[in-house]
């Protein structure tokens, strides 16, 4: 009996793995729609950096449409340059963040 429900929840756990891999993120063109998404939430986003500051720990990039995503420091110099990035949101403090997981720009 307790093979079988070992069996079970393996199976059910691979299921959900394989369902929460395999959705696309979602294409977002403001960040009030961040909101309506739980956190953790994959979404693309594009646009011109206009503003890039270096913090201790990741560098933020300001897009002229009024997002801002974190990426490590080792993100290359992406000042007036268009870029699409898929990033995941992440709140605390009362605030969303996105966190760029794959950046993809013209050099």
């Amino acid at each position: 009996m307790k093979k079988v429900c070992l069996i079970i929840s393996l199976i059910g756990l691979l299921s959900l793995l394989i369902t929460t891999l395999s959705t696309p993120p979602i294409k977002i063109n403001s960040e009030a729609q961040i909101a309506k998404f739980p956190p953790n939430q994959q979404f693309v986003v594009e646009g011109r950096v206009i503003k890039e500051t270096q913090t201790k720990y990741n560098k933020i990039l300001q897009l002229n449409n009024n997002f801002q995503l974190s990426c490590p420091l080792d993100c290359p110099p992406l000042l007036n340059k268009n870029i699409s990035a898929i990033a995941e949101s992440e709140f605390y403090n009362d605030k969303y963040s996105l966190k760029i997981l794959k950046l993809s720009y013209k050099k």
